[in-house]
């Protein structure tokens, strides 16, 4: 962080892992941002579900951020909730086939989010079938504007194999 922005001392102050879960699971709505052929960045918002330390969201292979993320995988999701932010950058792992508790956990998640207002209620099943996308993080940012000078938080992940 420039010089300035930052007035904490310790690490006190600084968002636990766990309110940052906590943030990521409990969104309805993720902003999505991947990179055009032109360099140019493209952002849209999508659906999803955090769940192990991943995201898990679905989609056209046909949309603009799938074609970007089929010929380069980077990507960095965000969420915010009140003054609360996190960001969370990795890799798009596109079609996934998952192990089948993932699946109910995320089709489980979608339907708590999605089911009641939209009528949207997918299965592990259609999962299973289709395929999901997945977010493997490398880091995530989170911090609360309220107390910005001490909040940044980083949080590093394990490179998966």
């Amino acid at each position: 962080m420039p010089e300035g922005y930052i007035s904490a001392k310790s690490a006190r102050g600084m968002v636990p892992w766990s309110r940052a879960q906590e943030l990521l699971q409990g969104a309805s709505g993720y902003w999505l941002s991947t990179t055009d052929p032109d360099g140019a960045p493209h952002l849209v918002q999508q659906w999803g579900a955090w769940i192990n330390d991943r995201w898990f969201f679905e989609g056209s292979p046909e949309a603009r951020w799938a074609r970007n993320l089929a010929r380069d995988p980077r990507a960095v999701m965000s969420v915010e909730r009140g003054s609360e932010i996190v960001i969370v950058y990795g890799t798009v792992r596109l079609g996934v086939k998952e192990e089948r508790d993932i699946l109910e956990d995320v089709a489980r998640s979608y339907v708590k989010k999605y089911g009641r207002g939209y009528d949207y209620k997918p299965t592990a099943d259609e999962f299973e079938t289709r395929g999901i996308n997945a977010l493997v993080p490398s880091k995530a940012l989170s911090w609360d504007v309220k107390t910005f000078g001490k909040s940044p938080t980083r949080f590093l992940f394990a490179a998966e194999p």
